[in-house]
């Protein structure tokens, strides 16, 4: 049985840019080297995997414009619109409390009564900080904003994140 390498999503490409190759790519990684020239990403098209290298790379905002080598005609990169972007390994360092979105997403989430209250679906960027979406079992969303008055620990050993529900409530 053939080993699979585990494979982290760095972004995904949302839309080709000019005629020469380029796309423009939404980060899902707060590692901006990730998109240095030179750097090599993995992305599957038609259930096969290739090796993209990039050739150039430019920041604008909060999206990334690359190209790949080999890749410098519109029609050759349409094909990868829409495709997530990834990396065989990760090597970084965190700081203590920070984590791999891949590494939250689908953990359970309690509150401060040990409630299981859902689950974590998606992390959304906004700039000043990050916004978690929690979803019940009726998959009910819940908005929480990542500050310590709302997220009081992630435990990635104990596999839960403790949420306070109770800045939430309604005030009547």
């Amino acid at each position: 049985m053939k080993s699979v390498e585990p494979r982290y999503q760095v972004g995904i490409i949302i839309k080709t840019h000019g005629l020469k190759g380029e796309v423009k790519v939404k980060p899902t990684t707060d590692f901006p080297e990730r998109f240095q020239k030179g750097k090599k990403l993995l992305v599957t098209v038609n259930h096969q995997d290739h090796i993209l290298e990039i050739s150039q790379s430019r920041q604008q905002g909060l999206f990334w414009f690359l190209n790949f080598k080999g890749l410098d005609d519109i029609n050759v990169v349409t094909s990868l619109v829409g495709k997530p972007l990834y990396i065989s390994n990760r090597n970084d360092q965190l700081d203590k409390g920070e984590f791999y979105v891949s590494d939250l997403i689908g953990l359970p989430v309690y509150d401060l009564n040990g409630i299981p209250q859902g689950y974590l679906k998606d992390i959304l960027s906004y700039g000043s900080n990050d916004v978690w979406v929690i979803a019940n079992k009726a998959d009910k969303e819940q908005l929480l904003p990542y500050t310590a008055d709302f997220i009081k620990e992630v435990d990635l050993r104990k596999h839960k994140i403790i949420v306070d529900l109770e800045l939430t409530a309604d005030e009547s």
